[in-house]
C-alpha cells in the first residue's frame, strides 16, 4: 500500500513597488512621485492574499494615506530644492498585510529603475541609502545602514518582521547625498525603486 501524499501547502505571493522619480542634482528644483502597484496571486476562497503600499515624504505617513493595490497612479510626496552634495531626504513606506486570515514575511529592495536611461548617469551608485523598519524607542530596527547605491546586494532582500494579517508596518528611508560630491554631479538624475515582496505563512 502506497502512502498517499499529504497535501501541498498552497504559497500565495504578493508584491509592491513604490517608484520615487526625480533623486537629482540641480541647480534648480528636486521633486518626486511614488507610484504604487501591486501583483498577486490571489487566493479564491477566504484567505485571500495581498500586500498594499504606500508613501510619503518625511518620517511618518500622513492620517488617511491611499494604499496602493495594482493602481498605477501617482502619489505625490511633495517637492523642494537644494537636494545636493551633504543634504539627505527621508521616506516613509508603508507596507500592509491586507490578508484576513494569513501571515506574512516580507521583503524590501531597493533599486536603480532606469540603470540603463540618459539620467541614470552613476548619481544613483554615490547616494547613501539607510533602511529602519518601525519607530520603537531605540529608533526603529535597522536594515542597511549608510549603504551606497553601488552596492546592490546589500540592498536586496531585506527582512521585515513578520505581518500579522491585517497588520501594517512602516519602514523609514534616507537618502542621503555625499559631501564630497562636486559641481560635476549637476543635472544628473537618478531613478529609485522600492519593492516589497510578501509571502504566505
Amino acid at each position: 500500500m502506497r502512502d498517499r501524499p499529504l497535501p501541498s501547502r498552497r504559497l500565495l505571493v504578493a508584491a509592491g513597488a513604490l517608484l520615487g522619480a526625480g533623486l537629482a542634482f540641480t541647480d534648480a528644483q528636486y521633486a518626486e512621485a511614488l507610484r504604487g502597484h501591486t501583483s498577486f496571486v490571489p487566493d479564491p476562497g477566504r484567505n485571500g492574499f495581498n500586500i498594499m503600499v504606500t508613501g510619503a515624504e518625511g518620517d511618518r505617513l500622513p492620517a488617511g494615506t491611499a494604499w496602493a493595490e495594482g493602481n498605477p497612479q501617482a502619489f505625490e510626496i511633495g517637492s523642494s530644492s537644494g537636494f545636493g552634495p551633504g543634504t539627505s531626504k527621508t521616506f516613509t513606506l508603508g507596507v500592509r498585510n491586507a490578508s484576513p486570515e494569513l501571515a506574512s514575511d516580507v521583503q524590501l529592495s531597493l533599486f536603480d529603475a532606469a540603470p540603463s536611461s540618459a539620467a541614470g548617469t552613476g548619481l544613483f551608485d554615490i547616494l547613501r541609502f539607510t533602511v529602519t523598519q518601525g519607530d520603537g524607542p531605540d529608533g526603529g530596527r535597522q536594515l542597511a545602514v549608510d549603504v551606497p547605491g553601488s552596492a546592490r546586494e546589500l540592498l536586496a532582500g531585506l527582512r521585515l518582521e513578520e505581518l500579522a494579517p491585517g497588520g501594517i508596518t512602516t519602514v523609514r528611508l534616507t537618502v542621503a547625498f555625499p559631501g564630497w560630491a562636486d559641481n560635476s554631479w549637476q543635472g544628473k538624475g537618478a531613478q529609485l525603486a522600492a519593492r516589497v515582496d510578501g509571502s504566505s505563512k
